[in-house]
């Protein structure tokens, strides 16, 4: 039972993706097909990476990134506008 327990302790939470990340990826490989990330997975893993390790303003991300309209340097700058605070 402690078992049981202890492996849905380690598991919830974890899986769970941030709907920002989820609609930002959504925007980079679906609709722009951006190169950087070449599926959806490796998008959301770097997603939850800025947001948890460098605490990146990933809503502001977003926001840019629809505004670039998929122009690949104005998606870069959206990244940078957004790093690290």
């Amino acid at each position: 039972m402690t078992l049981i327990l202890a492996l849905l302790a380690c598991n919830t939470g974890s899986t769970a993706v941030p709907t920002v990340c989820d609609d930002l990826c959504a925007e980079l490989v679906s609709q722009c097909g951006y190169e950087a990330y070449p599926t959806l997975d490796s998008c959301i893993q770097g997603c939850i990476y800025r947001l948890e390790e460098e605490d990146a303003d990933v809503e502001e991300q977003l926001s840019c990134v629809k505004d670039a309209q998929c122009d690949t340097f104005a998606v870069l700058e959206c990244e940078h506008e957004a790093g690290a605070r």
